[in-house]
């Protein structure tokens, strides 16, 4: 509004709001009606200047112009556009019309040379500021005017006139024909430019807010692209400067990495070196199961075989007693003999003595007892000889009860010495029990401990196993380490030139958002 004319200010503030076509058309019927109204001042000076004789009629005309273009200028200044344009329009082609059939009655062949050339210049402003409807209407009512007009002067006319007035005629039909053809098509044409300019503009409207929305966002992504380019170049130093302090740290881990290393070698060594020793020992604890196994097996049998002695000197022992017994019944049997040979020989001493009193009778009976006394002596030395022999039997039975002591004693220290034998199988017997006892706890805990020793190989096995694919990770540490320490060289020099690149975004977003703000 502070950029329009004075004229524009007074008379349009009410268009606004309406469209393209409608606020060109207000502007340009006011400044069509100001220098209309200009342009019939200037004429009506003319005409009284000039042709002083029609002024009145002219001046008629040109004062209800005047008026016209004032009445027109206020429904314009109202909002009324169609109303002033149709005012302004009907006025002037009465003016017109009203004009030319004054011609009728005085200068008749001047209405060809005067007012028809001023209906083309109507159609023309009917065609700027009306509607199809008013230009037809125009049209034909000037082409009904001029057929009119013709038909009630051509009586009036010369010959030389009448044959003007009828070329007149059909020149002027057929330019009023032809403007109104023309008219006809500006108006299509400029309706469907109008229709075409509406889209667009609808278009361009869009794409007028769609780009105040990008160019928004684009100032908003400007000073943020600017704002993230000041923290993106302090965080590149930043990152840098870690990017260093990181290599330092990486190079460090290295060394540790490095020391670890060969202590996971040295524990691979030792558990490699452990592992040989626990296959050496489980195989010396398997000779010593079998060891067992085999003691077990001895045991067992010494076991059977010390239960076979004992129960064979358990007999022994019993017959050593039947023989003991029977010992102490020969020997009572020889002490039973010796007292019957010393009653044979107290006998023998007695059939002695009676043999010797029978000599002796014998003797004193003579004769007669010579007989008796040969018996007496055969008797005699029949006692003598079992005397003798009682004395050889007695020397044999106390030989032979001597043989029998000394047996008996033999026997009863064999018994004592079986009983002490027995004793002491019976004793080895218990022990090689217990023995077998504990050879078989020994066999139990033996397989517990094999057992233990399995796992124990297994574990260590997996402690092996472990141990080399720690000794794997950590090679593979080692040279991811050293790739992260290149990787963290690299970063440290592409950090450097992120922190350059971001001082040239941030530079690149100050102009950016320099040329966005440009548009607002």
């Amino acid at each position: 509004m502070e950029n329009q004319s004075y004229l524009a200010r007074t008379f349009l503030p009410q268009y606004e709001t309406a469209s393209f076509l409608i606020k060109k058309k207000a502007a340009t019927l006011m400044y069509y009606c100001t220098t209309l109204f200009v342009l019939l001042i200037v004429l009506g000076i003319l005409f009284a200047v000039f042709l002083p004789n029609i002024f009145v009629q002219a001046g008629a005309v040109i004062v209800t112009t005047m008026c016209a273009s004032v009445i027109a200028l206020y429904l314009l200044r109202r909002g009324n556009y169609y109303g002033a344009a149709n005012l302004i329009t009907i006025i002037t082609t009465i003016a017109v019309i009203a004009g030319l059939l004054v011609k009728i009655g005085r200068d008749a062949y001047a209405g060809y040379t005067t007012f028809v050339y001023f209906m083309i210049a109507l159609i023309v402003q009917t065609t700027l500021f009306c509607t199809r409807k008013w230009i037809a209407g125009v049209s034909i009512l000037f082409f009904v005017t001029n057929i009119v007009f013709f038909l009630l002067v051509k009586s009036r006319l010369d010959p030389i006139s009448l044959k003007a007035a009828k070329v007149g005629v059909l020149d002027f039909g057929f330019t009023l024909v032809f403007t109104y053809v023309l008219s006809h098509l500006i108006i299509k044409i400029t309706d469907e430019a109008i229709d075409f300019s509406e889209t667009e503009s609808k278009k361009n409207l869009e794409n007028y807010y769609k780009i105040e929305k990008l160019l928004g966002s684009a100032r908003d992504t400007s000073q943020r692209l600017a704002s993230s380019a000041e923290e993106l170049a302090s965080t590149a130093v930043s990152f840098s400067s870690n990017s260093q302090t990181q290599a330092a740290s990486a190079e460090e881990i290295m060394a540790t990495i490095e020391e670890v290393s060969a202590g996971v070698d040295n524990v691979a060594l030792n558990t490699r070196d452990q592992f040989e020793r626990m296959n050496s020992l489980m195989e010396k604890m398997n000779e010593l199961s079998m060891i067992i196994g085999s003691m077990g097996s001895d045991v067992a049998m010494t076991m059977d075989l010390t239960r076979t002695i004992a129960t064979d000197a358990a007999e022994g022992e019993g017959s050593l007693n039947s023989m003991n017994a029977g010992m102490q019944k020969i020997n009572q049997s020889s002490t039973e003999m010796t007292g019957i040979i010393a009653i044979i020989n107290k006998i023998s001493d007695q059939i002695n003595l009676l043999a010797l009193n029978a000599t002796i009778e014998a003797a004193r009976a003579g004769e007669a007892g010579r007989g008796f006394a040969v018996v007496a002596d055969e008797i005699s030395k029949l006692a003598e000889q079992t005397a003798a022999s009682l004395k050889e039997i007695d020397s044999l039975i106390r030989m032979n009860n001597a043989e029998i002591s000394n047996g008996f004693g033999n026997v009863k220290s064999t018994v004592e010495t079986i009983s002490r034998i027995i004793s002491g199988v019976n004793t080895i017997r218990d022990m090689i029990a217990a023995v077998s006892e504990k050879m078989k706890q020994q066999q139990s805990l033996n397989a517990k401990v094999n057992e233990e020793a399995d796992r124990v190989k297994l574990r260590a096995d997996e402690i092996k196993n472990a141990t080399e694919e720690q000794k794997n990770a950590v090679a593979e540490i080692v040279r991811s380490i050293a790739n992260v320490n290149e990787l963290t060289q690299s970063y440290a020099s592409g950090a450097e030139k992120l922190s350059t690149s971001a001082r040239s975004v941030e530079g690149i977003a100050q102009a950016l958002n320099e040329k966005v703000e440009t548009f607002s």
